[in-house]
């Protein structure tokens, strides 16, 4: 369509995990407590840069 600009809503924790998520839960299992650093959702986390 012409004129019309598609945005697709994302939060921060959708762009991190999205592309971990190729190997099912499991494979993004193992990652989630360096996901949490990375947003800073962790107790006594600091942010940590992509």
């Amino acid at each position: 369509m012409r004129g019309l600009t598609l945005k697709s809503p994302g939060r921060p924790y959708d762009a991190l995990t999205w592309p971990q998520g190729r190997g099912g839960f499991f494979g993004l299992k193992k990652r989630i407590p360096r996901l949490l650093d990375q947003l800073a959702l962790r107790p006594n986390a600091q942010p940590a840069l992509l």
